[in-house]
């Protein structure tokens, strides 16, 4: 059976349009709602019967180097992997956010995952926000999987490697940190 909770942030009277559309994530089939949010917080909650582990064994091209390697060193943890592109101000912000929030809450293990043809401005915008994380390109899986490629986007896997939340836009702190604490049980 497929749990799927959705609550936003700010402007209660945004006219979302959901609708169930079927979402192939990384090689899972997970019914989901989507919705625009034009930098509201909507975060889309996912509860799949089956527990897979398919996010561990995605091979990703590092940003640093053209070494290919999976998240199987994740595994146990729960992921949050942030997309991001170069010059995005709230892709930035999300970066901030996720370095505070991992100071409270270590086990939460975030991965930088960039969407752009070229891996240089990508690994500069990094740079500039003293990453720390994983980084990769996104793989064509992924980008096959999602219905856009609109950032800053984070997708966060249980511990189980389930995906269990998609949030499009930047999340606010204390928003995050709730979801967190209730989707992934994690105690931050």
């Amino acid at each position: 059976m497929i749990d799927t909770q959705i609550a936003h942030h700010r402007r209660s009277h945004w006219a979302f349009n959901l609708a169930a559309k079927s979402l192939v994530l990384l090689s899972m089939l997970v019914p989901m709602t989507h919705a625009n949010t034009d930098q509201d917080a909507t975060v889309i909650a996912i509860t799949a019967a089956a527990p897979t582990a398919a996010i561990y064994l995605e091979r990703f091209e590092s940003l640093s180097s053209s070494e290919r390697s999976d998240l199987s060193a994740l595994q146990g943890s729960v992921i949050a992997m942030a997309l991001f592109t170069k010059n995005c101000h709230w892709c930035h912000a999300q970066h901030r956010l996720l370095k505070k929030i991992v100071t409270t809450c270590p086990a939460l293990r975030p991965v930088m995952v960039g969407i752009g043809e070229r891996k240089q401005p990508l690994l500069r915008a990094l740079r500039q926000s003293q990453n720390k994380f994983p980084a990769f390109l996104v793989n064509r899986n992924l980008s096959n999987a999602l219905d856009n490629l609109n950032v800053p986007k984070l997708l966060i896997f249980n511990a189980h490697g389930d995906a269990i939340l998609q949030l499009d836009g930047h999340v606010p702190e204390a928003e995050l940190t709730t979801l967190l604490n209730r989707s992934a049980e994690l105690k931050c």
